[in-house]
């Protein structure tokens, strides 16, 4: 015993997936950079470190969006290492105690940037 089945539209359905790829793929590097926003700004306004100099609060920025693959990545913190004592503060070394400033910033923030991301990318499916 066997059924026969017929599938219609399949030609409709393949070009609209392919359309949806193509603007999510256009939408991703400035989705990634509009959910960045939320923690440059925290990690600008932190109260984490005294920052005398303000040398390492304007470090702060957004980098580029970096693709590998099937994978984007963006960094958000001091981009381009111009602060040397950026990551001793964050993690503390032998000589003085830590000031984490980047994970609890990205740790208040993820929820954010996570519904920041999906908003951009469902307007790009409409």
């Amino acid at each position: 015993m066997g059924a026969d089945m017929e599938l219609t539209g399949l030609d409709e359905i393949l070009k609209w997936a392919e359309e949806t790829s193509e603007r999510v793929s256009m939408v991703i590097d400035p989705a990634l950079k509009a959910a960045a926003e939320p923690m440059l700004s925290e990690l600008q306004h932190t109260s984490a470190f005294a920052d005398k100099t303000g040398k390492l609060r304007k470090s702060f920025k957004i980098s580029k969006v970096r693709k590998k693959k099937d994978q984007a990545s963006i960094w958000v913190g001091d981009v381009d290492g111009d602060v040397p004592y950026a990551w001793p503060l964050e993690r503390g070394t032998s000589r003085f105690v830590a000031h984490p400033f980047m994970r609890p910033a990205f740790e208040r923030q993820k929820e954010n940037a996570y519904q920041i991301m999906r908003e951009k990318i469902k307007e790009a499916i409409k």
